[in-house]
């Protein structure tokens, strides 16, 4: 690198409201910390593993799955929204950003433990999330099934199976063995979907991108 290239380095700013969108929120959320003052300040931000002195590998798997959850989401979402004007035909891409979108509501549920701690302190049956979730997977299949059927399904297919088997389990009664398969099933979805996700989403984007699509 010259150094008339280093004097020529500028700094540009995005549009104010991109740069207002991400500091105004994080902003607000460090002063709100602030107010509530200790021990909220400690609890909140402190690693779970440092907090609570644990071992390193302490919610390995659940933070793995949950890393792979947010970022097929995340890759599905951004394809379905890049390639949504691409073509006359938006079928693909509304496929994606609403398989994204129910994608991140399952991990943030998985993150927060909203079915399990959250809801049912406010008086929600965690039966009502399990329905919401088979509807709006079953919506999800039956409105696009032409376009699954196209793609490579047998990924997706598994990891539905593999949901439902992680749920049975999840409402019978537990035991360590149980709570070990449960977890280990989901895990197993989670790679699977995972996988169909973020692979349809760059078959999708390949296509519109692509020369023979133009």
């Amino acid at each position: 690198m010259q150094l008339t290239e280093i004097m020529k380095f500028k700094i540009v700013l995005a549009p104010m409201w991109v740069n207002g969108f991400i500091f105004i929120p994080s902003t607000l959320f460090v002063c709100f910390l602030y107010y509530l003052g200790e021990p909220y300040i400690y609890e909140i931000m402190s690693d779970p593993i440092t907090y609570f002195d644990g071992e390193v590998w302490t919610g390995f798997g659940s933070n793995i799955g949950i890393f792979i959850w947010a970022s097929s989401s995340a890759i599905a979402i951004f394809c379905g929204i890049a390639t949504l004007h691409a073509r006359e035909d938006n079928t693909k891409p509304k496929f994606l950003i609403l398989l994204g979108l129910l994608t991140l509501l399952l991990s943030l549920d998985d993150l927060f433990l909203i079915h399990d701690i959250i809801l049912p302190h406010f008086g929600i049956s965690e039966y009502i999330i399990y329905t919401f979730y088979a509807f709006s997977g079953l919506y999800i299949v039956f409105k696009y099934l032409n376009i699954i059927s196209k793609t490579e399904n047998f990924l997706f297919f598994i990891g539905g199976i593999m949901f439902c088997m992680s749920i049975f389990i999840d409402v019978i009664p537990s035991s360590p063995l149980l709570g070990f398969l449960e977890d280990a099933v989901k895990l197993i979805g989670i790679f699977a979907w995972s996988g169909y996700l973020i692979r349809t989403s760059l078959l999708f984007l390949n296509d519109c991108i692509s020369p023979a699509s133009t």
